[in-house]
């Protein structure tokens, strides 16, 4: 299978903790949420502290560890809000 190149975008506490406002990650080029979000916790270790807190958006909309995702696919990583 070919390789592709996935931008996955970060906010608030994460881009402090982890430098960054996207991780870039290569991989194959169409695979689960699930398989992205492991690739990305293994190519950024902080990340993994934060793994059981975030969701995963896909073209602005939640998605579950079992969707797809391609390479021209936004994705995002979401913290909960927070405020009150």
């Amino acid at each position: 299978m070919s390789r592709a190149h996935f931008t996955i975008k970060i906010f608030s506490v994460l881009q402090d903790r982890l430098g960054t406002d996207a991780l870039e990650i290569e991989q194959e080029s169409s695979l689960s949420v699930r398989d992205l979000v492991d690739e990305a916790c293994k190519q950024y270790p902080k990340l993994e502290a934060y793994r059981s807190f975030f969701r995963v958006a896909v073209n602005l909309e939640y998605a579950q560890d079992d969707d797809r995702v391609s390479a021209d696919d936004e994705v995002a990583i979401l913290m909960p809000a927070s405020g009150g």
